[in-house]
């Protein structure tokens, strides 16, 4: 239980939160086949994650998905791959991707990046839902971090709620 006085005399705090996402996605990322050919691609211009973005919006649009999600729907992350901080509280709990194949192409890796996102997205989400559960009225997050300047991975939070 957190102590009081916390961050704000006279009250609590309540927190939860997800362990080393940005480490977890740079470990789907450089553990791909793909990731060394990208990594050269990229050689100081853009970051991977705006690669991987680019490669993903070029797929949206190729295959005319009504979403994007549609193009992973057969991929799934369970992003706890250090263990289940909130709101399950298992430092053992134990990852898992499902659906990947042997294909090892650039826009494979871009599905596989997606899909971590969004699992992460919903662990963020499950959060909320289990505090809202308990008594509290989370309407709004605030985003901090270096993934905050990645467009796709806060629009997957917008989009899962």
């Amino acid at each position: 239980m957190p102590p009081p006085k916390a961050m704000v005399p006279e009250y609590w705090l309540t927190e939860g939160g997800q362990s080393a996402t940005s480490a977890f996605l740079d470990y789907i990322i450089e553990n791909h086949v793909a990731s060394t050919h990208l990594a050269n691609c990229v050689a100081s211009q853009i970051s991977v994650f705006e690669l991987l973005n680019k490669i993903f919006e070029s797929m949206v649009q190729d295959l005319n998905s009504p979403f994007p999600a549609a193009l992973i729907e057969d991929v799934h992350v369970l992003p706890d791959f250090y263990g289940n901080r909130s709101p399950i509280v298992d430092p053992k709990a134990k990852g898992v991707i499902y659906g990947i194949t042997l294909d090892t192409s650039e826009k494979q890796l871009a599905l596989l990046y997606l899909a971590t996102v969004q699992g992460i997205a919903y662990g963020t989400c499950h959060i909320v839902q289990h505090c809202n559960a308990h008594g509290h009225r989370i309407g709004m997050l605030l985003a901090c971090g270096g993934l905050t300047k990645n467009p796709l991975f806060l629009q997957e939070h917008a989009d899962i709620r």
